[in-house]
């Protein structure tokens, strides 16, 4: 059986050319890109996120684990001033 911390920097070799561009803290794709190049770069952060996937794809009765929705969840009101005012008026 294969040591994964070994399967992991194999796997990072291969995939580090594929990490993005460093974006500029002042662009509106920061937050955005930190959050998806973290898995990439920490295997703390890559365990983490599959944790959190996989907790969607075990069966339903698993414990710890949750389905996806299967159709359209309403959302709440909203909880702020500030969000209402980001609200689209559809009338």
């Amino acid at each position: 059986m294969s040591d994964p911390m070994f399967m992991f920097s194999q796997y990072y070799d291969q995939a580090h050319d594929f990490i993005s561009e460093p974006v500029d803290m002042n662009d509106p794709m920061f937050m955005f890109s930190q959050y998806y190049d973290q898995a990439q770069v920490s295997v703390e952060s890559l365990l983490q996120i599959r944790c959190d996937w996989d907790r969607f794809s075990v069966p339903e009765e698993t414990p710890g684990g949750n389905r996806i929705p299967d159709g359209f969840i309403l959302p709440e009101k909203p909880s702020s001033n500030i969000w209402t005012s980001a609200l689209k008026d559809e009338t």
